[in-house]
């Protein structure tokens, strides 16, 4: 056997980490015939087949899994050695960009002295991360690392050294009833508003920044979201709430009209360091080197000298609904259970679509249909659906739970019962209920229970909603043809949950999650179907 080329290993890793040749060849900008042809040529050189693919699926073989556990840490180590051997030849130049989020502590900027000392060749700029949107910078590539606050949930993102680890306070008014108190229990949280953050941070990271429970499951009144601390600080000034923020935060941001008391039974805040996976550099390698080091850090196995990496348990607040209480898996609230909610929501809805121009809300002209689905994140969601012929509206909710006019956090919670759904205006005539649900059917994966993909959570399970008992017929009809083809293809049972859409009111979402795809064309969008083909309306092959 001939020993294999370095760019058929590199096509195989991509191919067995995206299990999809077209993301595989983005991934490595080749074609994905390109692609094909370098698996081809690898697999004749091992004597097997590597990848089991088909039209609808891409799977390892026994062998392609043996290879793949091996061969990413072996090319990893072989990548970083030449990188730093390079590196020891050539010296680092060129621009380093960091971003920090709150403030530019001692340890930050002890860092950034420190890589210049290192590198003189190498010119380090820094730029303050907004803390409505601590990941965007590092995915946009304006900078190319950033310090930040965890937690950090994004795999294409790697957590490297920890900056800080310091206790929570809670910024209060001066005219607070704790702005005299040596310090406040968790639990007290539940007594006033407790200010969110606002933006494009995922959901996640704003539910650990300002939690809408206690750990003992009190719910926290939810107060103003802001996009800057200095924003957020000034709405607590003015009695409007309280923020929590950690400590070194809280000595640089000191005010005499705000108080910072300090909050005891929640975890501790922490900054580290954060880059892309796929936009390492040499010069992000030294910086990470050069940077603090914290006990919560341990190096990459397989990778010799490698910058360490905060490996963070995966308790993101997304899996439990009671966020501090550390289950494994979500659990459905009772209706005792349930957040109460109220009798009128707390915000308005657009009047208008902003790619159809037709109104949202009801009541719709004669002659079209509403239908109701869950299909995980509600914002990919609803471009599939508003992407649709026949379509005339969209709008995004929440659905299937008890808690009346919720919020966006109190529904992230777990405590409301409720799903993330999209609600679908549609012309019978142009585009059928059965051609929906073959859309709803293959745009995400209706086997995982509470989950979709790397969002996890009660709010993200699979359901139908129906209006009728032809909808009925028809979501049971075709839940039970995919079922069939789902299990011919290795997949597990169907979880979607179908039930009457009447007792279960749909709560519209607040204005900025509607359209959302729209308003930020790059915006996240988690969903991704199972590469099965739903059969309704589609005869059978060979019929």
């Amino acid at each position: 056997m001939s020993n294999p080329e370095i760019r058929e290993l590199e096509a195989f890793l991509a191919l067995a980490e995206e299990l999809h040749f077209g993301r595989a060849g983005e991934r490595l900008y080749l074609s994905q015939s390109r692609i094909s042809q370098l698996l081809r040529a690898l697999e004749s050189r091992i004597g097997g087949r590597l990848v089991d693919r088909t039209s609808r699926r891409v799977r390892l073989t026994p062998l392609g899994e043996q290879l793949h556990a091996g061969l990413r840490p072996a090319f990893d180590a072989i990548v970083t050695t030449i990188g730093e051997v390079r590196d020891a030849a050539r010296g680092l130049g060129g621009v380093f960009r960091v971003g920090f989020q709150g403030t530019a502590n001692d340890a930050f900027l002890r860092a950034v002295a420190a890589f210049r000392d290192a590198h003189p060749k190498c010119a380090a700029e820094i730029a303050e991360i907004p803390l409505s949107d601590p990941f965007g910078a590092v995915h946009r590539g304006e900078v190319d690392a950033a310090v930040v606050l965890t937690p950090v949930r994004d795999d294409a993102l790697v957590v490297g050294p920890v900056f800080s680890t310091r206790p929570l306070t809670l910024a209060v008014s001066d005219r607070h009833p704790y702005a005299r108190r040596d310090g406040v229990d968790a639990e007290e949280l539940a007594d006033g508003p407790l200010i969110g953050v606002a933006g494009a941070a995922p959901e996640y990271w704003r539910l650990a920044q300002a939690p809408v429970v206690t750990p003992g499951g009190r719910a926290i009144p939810s107060g103003p979201a802001v996009s800057s601390l200095q924003e957020g600080l000034a709405l607590v000034r003015t009695g409007r709430g309280a923020m929590l923020l950690c400590h070194p935060t809280a000595d640089y941001y000191g005010s005499h009209a705000v108080v910072f008391v300090p909050v005891t039974g929640l975890p501790d805040s922490s900054l580290a360091l954060v880059w892309h996976r796929h936009h390492e550099t040499a010069r992000t390698r030294g910086f990470a080197r050069t940077s603090p080091k914290s006990p919560g850090e341990r190096p990459r196995p397989g990778i010799p000298g490698a910058a360490p990496v905060l490996y963070v348990p995966n308790t993101d607040t997304r899996r439990s609904p009671r966020m501090f209480l550390n289950r494994r898996t979500p659990e459905l609230p009772t209706p005792e259970q349930a957040l109460r909610g109220r009798p009128v929501p707390e915000f308005t809805v657009p009047s208008r679509h902003t790619v159809l121009g037709n109104p949202l809300v009801g009541p719709y002209p004669e002659g079209l249909e509403v239908a109701d689905f869950a299909l995980g994140c509600f914002w990919g969601a609803e471009r599939k659906f508003w992407q649709t012929e026949g379509v005339w509206t969209t709008l995004v909710g929440y659905q299937g739970g008890y808690t009346e006019n919720p919020t966006y956090e109190e529904a992230c919670s777990g405590m409301t019962g409720h799903t993330e759904a999209v609600r679908v205006v549609f012309d019978p005539a142009v585009v059928s209920y059965e051609e929906l649900l073959k859309l709803f059917w293959e745009s995400h994966n209706p086997t995982q229970g509470f989950r979709q993909g790397n969002d996890v959570g009660t709010q993200y399970r699979s359901a139908i909603y129906t209006h009728s008992p032809a909808q009925a017929a028809a979501a049971d009809a075709s839940r039970e043809a995919y079922q069939k083809v789902l299990t011919a293809s290795g997949h597990r049972e169907i979880t979607t949950e179908i039930l009457p859409a009447e007792g279960r009111p749909f709560w519209p979402a607040e204005a900025y999650h509607q359209q959302y795809l729209d308003k930020n064309p790059g915006g996240y969008c988690g969903i991704g179907g199972t590469g099965v083909s739903c059969p309704i309306g589609v005869a059978p092959a060979g019929g």
